[in-house]
């Protein structure tokens, strides 16, 4: 079985190796970015923090990263293709998420994807990265984990 996508949080996405084995096999990956790191646009080497913290007015597109507890989760997202060496046919981009609510709120991705991958398709890869957090959290505290009461096989 093959997986279409692999998404993660931060810790993935500053993981160059993983980045770079994942593209060697030209699997699609949506990872979330620290403002630690740092991405090649425009032959120049930036900052994600000082993208994160431009937030121009327009380019934003509002898209639905999937359905949650009260409806879609509505958020302005915008991409910017990468400069970082590429596969033929295949593409990096930094996806941006802002918060509608409160505009200075920005998230980052690295994206690695087919060239046609369209906006939406990443932005909906990035979302089910919540539906498994959700889930994950759903099972800690139905299991126990929340409370550390499975460290032993007692607990068990």
């Amino acid at each position: 079985m093959t997986l279409a996508w692999l998404t993660g949080d931060s810790v993935y996405g500053a993981d160059r190796a993983l980045r770079l084995w994942l593209a060697e096999r030209k699997h699609a990956d949506v990872l979330a970015v620290s403002g630690k790191e740092s991405v090649w646009l425009n032959h120049e080497q930036r900052p994600i923090t000082t993208l994160l913290a431009e937030r121009p007015a327009q380019g934003w597109e509002r898209l639905s990263a999937g359905d949650g507890s009260k409806g879609p989760r509505l958020y302005d997202w915008r991409h910017r293709e990468l400069s970082a060496p590429a596969r033929q046919g295949w593409k990096r981009f930094l996806l941006l998420r802002r918060s509608s609510s409160d505009p200075s709120e920005v998230t980052g991705y690295r994206v690695f994807a087919r060239a046609q991958t369209t906006l939406r398709e990443r932005v909906r890869v990035a979302g089910t990265r919540w539906t498994v957090e959700e889930r994950i959290q759903c099972a800690k505290g139905e299991g126990g984990l929340d409370h550390y009461e499975v460290r032993s096989w007692t607990g068990w």
